[in-house]
């Protein structure tokens, strides 16, 4: 490796070693529980090209309790058949508005903004673990690195 990277570097070698070796220990620690996510959320589409949260980020312990705070809106309505039947939310069951059109439609079809109530579930480590997840796989390939690159240390020390 002359004049390489490392440039004959044994130091090199032993901070990646070392890296390496870290990264074994807390892929190797116990896990703590993982937190279990389970909400429902709105989502607003008023383009084609996308969707967002609607009213910033908020989630609800039922799907009654989005749909009870969704239609608190006056202007928002069980979405039409033929708006249902396009697809725009994988889930089917949408809400339109009265009064808000979408704002990449042709000028000659005004589609409203629509809305749909979707499950979310998921687990998760607690935000402030520091967990690594590595299969036993990774980890024994991530030992023979560990164990090469001390041989190519010891190499160069030579």
């Amino acid at each position: 490796m002359s004049g390489g990277y490392f440039d004959r570097s044994p130091y090199a070698m032993c901070e990646i070693a070392d890296t390496i070796e870290r990264d074994i220990v807390r892929a190797l620690q116990p896990k703590p529980e993982k937190v279990y996510e389970n909400y429902w959320t709105i989502y607003e589409k008023d383009s084609f090209g996308s969707y967002h949260s609607y009213k910033g980020y908020m989630s609800f312990a039922s799907y009654e309790d989005a749909e009870f705070f969704l239609l608190l809106d006056k202007t928002i309505v069980k979405a039409e058949q033929k708006y249902a039947d396009r697809r725009f939310f994988d889930d089917g069951v949408i809400f339109q508005s009265t009064t808000r059109y979408m704002s990449d439609t042709p000028d000659a079809e005004q589609i409203p903004v629509l809305y749909s109530i979707y499950h979310c579930y998921y687990d998760h480590y607690p935000y402030e673990a520091d967990v690594l997840e590595l299969s036993a796989e990774t980890i024994n390939a991530m030992k023979e690195a560990y164990r090469q690159i001390h041989i190519a240390e010891y190499m160069l020390l030579m």
